[in-house]
């Protein structure tokens, strides 16, 4: 059996120039020439880490690939497509290495689908809107069920229900999570309110405050129960100078302010929807 340094280091003039097998796991090994080696246009994973990339390009280079990438065997021409192991063959590319050990399957479409999501999934690094999309792809070209993906997957109904549910976020809000702005559970906070400007209210409050999970889920409550202003039940302020004032207090405090004049009396109205706006509210009124 080839030895893990061979496999790193002058791959192409310690091997022959034919493929050779190796027995694993009783699955054979055969070493690819890396120009005959695809990528899988339908991966789930879109974005690699290039820092953890280079990491494992410096580990191939000192000890060679150790585990296989798999592949599928061609349905025409010479080429290979990747089911499990990209990281691998761009970690080969970048080393320069010339050929790359595989192991090659016979494979309907549904089981690389099946194959490539499952890889993924089990290294827990993969985007949760990267995962929600496989997931939707293998319900929708392989007809799965919840409960058929949970159990082929080693995972809960709900959390299969969870991940898919973060599709139905609007596209702002799938690129804030896209780019770790929030997490999947503030999404989750967020899909459980139905009103889109108070989802608006409650996104800004998560990015802005940088508020936990917990205290998403307090504040989505809270916006949900409180009544949609409508034409007919909002009442502004008809003082343009009044609403000047109530529109620099609401910038000061970063909650909504409103002021209601009825011939020289009226309300000021402050909204709050956590114990830090309270506070915060408090503090600007009653400074030390």
């Amino acid at each position: 059996m080839a030895t893990k340094k061979g496999l790193g280091k002058g791959l192409s003039a310690l091997l022959p120039d034919k493929p050779i097998y190796i027995e694993e796991n009783k699955e054979k090994v055969t070493l690819l020439p890396l120009s005959q080696v695809i990528a899988n246009p339908q991966q789930p994973r879109r974005d690699f880490d290039q820092e953890k990339l280079s990491e494992l390009a410096n580990s191939i280079k000192e000890y060679g690939i150790v585990q296989p990438i798999i592949v599928q065997k061609p349905l025409q021409g010479n080429q290979y497509m990747i089911v499990a192991g990209e990281r691998r063959w761009r970690a080969a590319q970048f080393v320069g290495l010339q050929e790359i050990p595989c192991i090659i399957r016979e494979l309907t479409s549904v089981q690389v689908e099946e194959l490539s999501l499952v890889e993924n999934i089990q290294r827990q690094d993969l985007q949760p809107l990267e995962e929600a999309m496989a997931l939707q792809q293998l319900t929708e070209s392989c007809g799965y069920t919840q409960e058929t993906l949970a159990d082929k997957l080693g995972k809960s109904r709900s959390y299969v229900a969870n991940s898919l549910r973060l599709l139905k976020l609007s596209p702002q809000y799938q690129q804030l999570l896209a780019q770790g702005k929030f997490t999947a559970g503030h999404a989750r906070a967020v899909l459980s309110i139905k009103n889109a400007a108070k989802q608006a209210t409650l996104v800004k409050k998560i990015c802005v405050d940088h508020l936990s999970v917990r205290q998403a889920e307090i504040l989505a409550k809270q916006l949900s129960e409180l009544p949609v202003l409508t034409k007919t039940n909002s009442k502004t302020a008809a003082d343009p100078v009044l609403e000047e004032i109530a529109q620099r207090l609401k910038a000061k405090w970063g909650v909504k302010v409103s002021l209601h004049d009825k011939g020289g009396k009226g309300q000021l109205v402050i909204d709050y929807y956590c114990e830090d706006d309270l506070q915060r509210i408090i503090d600007s009124l009653l400074p030390e």
